[in-house]
């Protein structure tokens, strides 16, 4: 990906650490948020700056560009890395798909199948647009939002799978490995959408500390606070394949 200017969509957590942790490393970076929520984004928009803290890179991140307009953010931009809620993908992939061009990058953090969507409205154009498409299964980071332009890093993911769509396209991971160096290739984007850690790991954890989350009236901090070692004997139980005994086994 080399230090070429790289575009970020999006306005919440994720998308204000990938902006703020690639800026920081020296990459050039537009942050693109969607005009509907302008209002929320305005202090960014108006310093240009990410404010990062917490287990990871810290400091204040100086952005190329800051902008609502999906013309210039993606103007001549090779990597794309939409990074939102699966709720925000219709909404960005309407106002990005008039400016991509032949030969960009469009990865989606985290894809929840999104790509399969995208392809399909690409392919919808005349003429189609050759831009490569990926979605992975997970942010890399758990991170939190604790003002207008600062975001706080809680803790990197391990472990994050990529894949095209459509499988055949060659694996991203040597280009994105030095930004992201827990990325590994996925078999294809229903394998990797289905491997997404949060349906297993969230809905434990939340009905675990249920009592929390209404006593602290949603100031609660699911990674830090909620996955204490009984929390997460129980995920491990929900994510462990149930295997048959040899005796059952022989009786089928």
């Amino acid at each position: 990906m080399g230090s070429a200017t790289v575009a970020i969509l999006g306005g919440g957590n994720g998308a204000h650490m990938m902006a703020a942790h690639m800026a920081l490393e020296g990459v050039s970076v537009n942050m693109v948020e969607h005009s509907r929520f302008e209002k929320s984004f305005r202090h960014v928009l108006e310093t240009g700056e990410v404010t990062v803290s917490g287990i990871g890179p810290s400091g204040v991140a100086k952005l190329n560009l800051a902008t609502t307009d999906f013309a210039r953010g993606l103007a001549g931009v090779q990597w794309i890395h939409l990074v939102m809620a699966g709720t925000g993908h219709e909404l960005f992939f309407q106002a990005m798909l008039p400016h991509l061009s032949d030969g960009q990058n469009v990865v989606i953090w985290a894809g929840n199948m999104a790509s399969v969507r995208l392809y399909s409205l690409l392919q919808r154009r005349k003429p189609a647009r050759s831009v490569r498409i990926f979605e992975t299964n997970t942010l890399p980071y758990g991170t939190r939002l604790r003002a207008p332009g600062h975001v706080e890093l809680v803790l990197w993911a391990t472990r994050v799978q990529i894949a095209g769509m459509p499988a055949s396209l060659a694996s991203p991971v040597a280009d994105l490995k030095k930004f992201f160096p827990q990325l590994e290739k996925g078999k294809n984007a229903l394998t990797t959408a289905l491997d997404n850690p949060n349906p297993t790991v969230h809905p434990a954890a939340s009905v675990l500390n249920i009592g929390r989350i209404e006593y602290s009236k949603g100031d609660f901090y699911l990674y830090r606070e909620g996955l204490t070692p009984a929390v997460a004997k129980v995920i491990r139980k929900v994510t462990t394949k149930a295997r048959p005994s040899p005796k059952s086994s022989a009786s089928n």
